[in-house]
């Protein structure tokens, strides 16, 4: 009898952790919190402020006080009613529903956090949502509803778990644990367990955090118990325990207490003892608790196995008579299943009532109060019937639904002919919708010709960036060419005007020639430049003809006649032409001359080496100096078109790229330290 009701009371052992969006303060919890906090309150003078205070000395009470939970959430509501914000309202509306919950007061739990529900949903706070749900399956769990609990409770979770609130979704899969091994489906309730445990060792070190990993570890335990694997289950037991009992939490102590009493087996003192310990902290927070009821119910009936089965003579519990008389143990067996009874009736638990009465029936027959164990026994049927009649009830109630189904049906059909004299209505929503199509066909066409419309316009903006181009390089090519002999004339000036006496007559009449060849030379290349830029002025293209070698290495002398200290030769075959353009051709091997000129300033026996050639069916040309040669880096423009060009100083090397690649000129550098440069020109 008595191992028949503990095993019928494993799967009610549910209970749910509710203040999951409350968090705790770190360095002070419970009793000693709520004291700091209330010493401090008279010295506030803001209802703000004061607010806060008070919800969080109503939230330092959740674990320990439940009547002290519920006494200052209700002093601070008409303050949170006329300052608070939608958070703390819901706050105070939550902690009062932990309390009503705990002290078994079901229907009024229930009616608050279908408020803080409202309140949370008004304000569009998903986590208090969450928090309200989580709330509700509470209630419902304890009067074992673990379908409807277990609906809400995944509710909440789906909400945690889009909003990625790791610590709520740790405490919903913690509950659906529970609620699961209610449902005796074990193996779901282990797995949330342990999906519960995952999560809950990266989170920090808050009550709520130890609730959770008790709670799991509980789970798993009465999964184990239930499947008669007491000793893992007197494991799982302890850890909760331990976790309890390190976070100051009498409750989860005290609910462990009785987890533990239900693992002695026939060790009917260890029941007691375990039993007792627990209901002792029942009885100062939580009397009408659903373990309490659990609770007494053991009690009651370990009790009754001291009668049925003595320990022996040397066993001893402290507070209790174990070698009392067998009348005396019997009645105490029966005080207890009484109280565990009247709690079951006021929380409406029938099936734990009838449970706990078919117990009660035979501790009352052993004492011969055959009266009472039939009227036991009578109450225990009519609870079984009452139980019966409600699933009629419920197959009544289908057999309801489904005539509502069947009236609506018919309500439908008479709307239906209603629905025929409104056809010339739906005609004009048709001709109206139509209309809105072409006019939407409309927009898309107008559309589609904007977009035609942009793109010629990104077309012509391509051209003008294009053309800009062009202007900017002509333009830089002029800098480039002209700048350097004008340059040379100015200085020439500038000496002859401001020191006339360091030259004498022979060196005067000798710069004096020299300036007219540099005018000279500077007159052909802004003709060439001239002719050049009129043959290239729509396109900026290339016109290649026939070169002959000899009159591009003419033009070098000429241009470069003026420079003293350096040998130029050129080495050609006879009659060796050349197909590209002249004046692409002649830029580019001025401005690898003049470069030639700018290195080898300061070397002896300097030389410059022009030649031509032709190999494979193809020409070249090579410009070789004997200077110290050149770095990657200076070279670098010769490749790399992300370089920026300085407008003062030219274009230089720029500039041979960009022209070498309009004529498909290749050009290779070879350069060694100390041992000169070579440009190689592969037309």
């Amino acid at each position: 009898m008595a191992m028949k009701l503990r095993s019928r009371l494993y799967p009610a052992l549910v209970t749910l952790i509710l203040l999951s969006t409350l968090h705790a303060t770190a360095q002070k919890q419970g009793e000693a919190l709520a004291d700091s906090l209330k010493q401090a309150l008279p010295t506030i003078r803001s209802d703000s402020s004061r607010l806060d205070v008070y919800i969080r000395i109503s939230r330092a009470y959740r674990y320990i006080a439940p009547d002290s939970l519920m006494h200052y959430a209700q002093e601070a509501m008409p303050l949170g009613k006329k300052v608070g914000t939608p958070q703390q309202i819901h706050r105070l509306y939550t902690n009062i529903g932990i309390a009503e919950l705990l002290k078994g007061n079901y229907q009024q739990a229930k009616s608050i956090y279908d408020t803080a529900y409202d309140i949370a949903k008004k304000a569009g706070d998903k986590k208090l949502m969450e928090s309200s749900l989580i709330g509700i399956a509470g209630v419902y769990s304890s009067t074992s509803n673990f379908s409807k609990s277990l609906d809400y409770m995944l509710q909440a979770a789906r909400i945690s778990e889009e909003i990625h609130d790791t610590s709520i979704t740790s405490i919903c899969y913690a509950n659906s644990a529970s609620l699961f091994g209610s449902e005796f489906n074990y193996a779901k309730s282990a797995e949330y367990a342990h999906k519960g445990l995952d999560l809950s060792r990266n989170l920090p070190n808050t009550p709520d955090h130890a609730q959770t990993m008790g709670k799991c570890y509980e789970s798993l335990g009465v999964s184990a118990a239930n499947q008669e694997h007491m000793t893992e289950a007197q494991l799982y037991y302890d850890s909760a325990l331990a976790i309890y009992q390190k976070a100051g939490m009498p409750m989860g102590v005290a609910n462990m207490y009785y987890q533990i009493a239900t693992t002695q087996g026939d060790d009917h003192v260890g029941v007691l003892k375990y039993a007792l310990k627990a209901q002792a902290i029942f009885d100062s927070l939580a009397p009408k608790n659903l373990y309490s009821m659990l609770n007494l119910g053991n009690i009651g009936i370990a009790y009754e196995d001291l009668v049925r089965f003595p320990p022996g003579s040397k066993t001893e519990l402290p507070g209790v008579n174990l070698n009392a008389g067998k009348e005396q143990l019997l009645k105490t067996a029966e005080s207890y299943l009484n109280r565990s009874i009247a709690l079951a009736r006021e929380q409406k638990t029938s099936d734990m009532q009838a449970v706990m009465q078919d117990s009660l029936s035979g501790i009352q027959a052993m004492l011969g109060e055959y009266k009472d164990a039939f009227l036991s026994l009578k109450g225990r049927n009519l609870l079984e019937d009452s139980i019966f009649s409600q699933e009629n009830k419920n197959k009544m109630a289908g057999v309801d639904e489904k005539y509502q189904v069947e009236l609506r049906d018919s309500q439908i059909a008479a709307k239906n002919a209603a629905l025929a004299a409104q056809a010339r209505q739906r005609w004009l929503l048709i001709g109206g919708l139509i209309l809105l199509a072409v006019i939407g066909l409309l927009l898309y066409w107008q559309n589609r010709i904007r977009k035609r419309t942009n793109t010629t316009l990104l077309v012509l903006n391509n051209q003008l960036d294009e053309a800009n181009d062009v202007k900017l390089k002509f333009m830089s090519i002029l800098n480039h060419d002209l700048r350097a002999p004008v340059a040379n004339l100015i200085n020439f000036l500038h000496l002859q005007k401001e020191a006339p006496d360091l030259m004498d007559a022979q060196s005067a009449q000798l710069h004096s020639q020299k300036m007219k060849l540099h005018a000279e030379n500077l007159l052909l290349t802004m003709e060439d430049l001239l002719a050049w830029s009129k043959g290239q002025m729509k396109n900026f293209t290339p016109s290649r003809k026939d070169i002959p070698v000899e009159l591009l290495f003419d033009d070098i002398q000429k241009h470069f006649a003026g420079t003293a200290g350096i040998e130029f030769r050129f080495d050609a075959p006879e009659a060796f032409n050349l197909h590209t353009d002249e004046h692409y051709l002649k830029t580019i091997m001025r401005n690898l001359t003049g470069n030639a000129i700018k290195a080898l300033s300061g070397t002896q026996n300097a030389l410059i080496l022009w030649k031509a050639w032709e190999k494979d069916g193809k020409q070249y040309l090579s410009l070789t100096d004997n200077g110290p040669g050149a770095t990657d880096l200076q070279l670098r423009a010769l490749y790399d078109g992300s370089l920026p060009v300085g407008i003062k100083s030219g274009l230089g090397l720029h500039l041979v790229r960009d022209l070498a690649k309009a004529i498909s000129c290749a050009i290779a550098v070879r350069s060694s330290p100390g041992q000169g440069t070579e440009f190689q020109l592969s037309l």
